[in-house]
């Protein structure tokens, strides 16, 4: 019995032995597969920023606008070579305008821009003129859809000098003015039919057409806006075949900002 104790007391001892030696070659076999964890996760680290970058790349790509945009605040003279005693002086209105400039990095750029006002007109010696606000007849809403090529010269780091020529669009709706009844007395008869002779007057003969010529000169004042004065002639095609000179052109001169 004793002998049975002691051999069962030895087996205890021993295997308690070999317990332990497992126990210490574990960590050793962990810390030699650390390295192997390490480099793993350093090349995932690695491919992950390479990834993380060219989703930089990318979205910069994306968020990279290919046009300017423009904004232009400048008083407008129509030219009236008409009667004065019955048509106003060239009047002076005040358009606001919004344009986008393609291929804004190179030299010649084109620079679609549309130009909204509004003024009063009357028919007096068989064509519609400006008029004074008690004279009126008609209300003229103009959408002027410029059309010009722009010719861009940079003179320093900061400074730029465009010149423009290109078509423009008059588009004209003539109603009758507010305080106007359409059967008060006019040249044609009454109101109504002078607004009728109005509105047909703006897209006879090519009265609509113009073209466009501008110069203007801007300083770069940050990454994204450039500001500085613009003067804008547009000759009338109409009224040049129609031979009445520069009758209905425009000028303006204001301030654009492009950003």
């Amino acid at each position: 019995m004793k002998k049975i104790i002691s051999l069962l007391a030895l087996l205890s001892i021993f295997s308690i032995s070999v317990f332990a030696q497992e126990t210490e070659a574990s960590p050793l076999e962990t810390t030699e597969e650390q390295p192997s964890e390490k480099s793993e996760k350093s090349e995932k680290s690695d491919f992950s920023d390479e990834e993380k970058s060219i989703n930089e790349k990318i979205k910069a790509k994306r968020s990279e606008v290919p046009v300017d945009f423009i904004i232009s605040m400048a008083p407008a003279l129509i030219i009236n070579t008409g009667n004065h005693e019955n048509s106003a002086v060239s009047p002076i209105v005040y358009p606001f305008s919004f344009g986008v400039k393609f291929f804004k990095n190179n030299t010649i750029n084109f620079e679609p821009r549309l130009s909204f006002y509004a003024g009063y007109y009357l028919w007096v010696d068989d064509a519609a003129y400006p008029a004074e606000i008690e004279n009126r007849t008609a209300t003229v809403f103009s959408f002027l859809l410029d059309l010009p090529v722009i010719y861009k010269k940079q003179l320093s780091k900061r400074q730029f000098l465009e010149f423009g020529f290109g078509p423009s669009a008059n588009f004209r709706i003539a109603i009758l003015s507010n305080g106007v009844s359409s059967s008060d007395a006019g040249t044609t008869g009454s109101a109504g039919s002078d607004t009728d002779e109005i509105r047909s007057y703006m897209w006879d003969n090519f009265n609509w057409l113009f073209v466009d010529t501008s110069v203007s000169y801007t300083i770069k004042l940050s990454e994204k806006l450039r500001l500085g004065p613009e003067c804008r002639f547009y000759i009338p095609c109409g009224q040049l075949f129609s031979g009445n000179g520069f009758n209905s052109g425009i000028v303006t001169l204001g301030l654009k900002a492009v950003f």
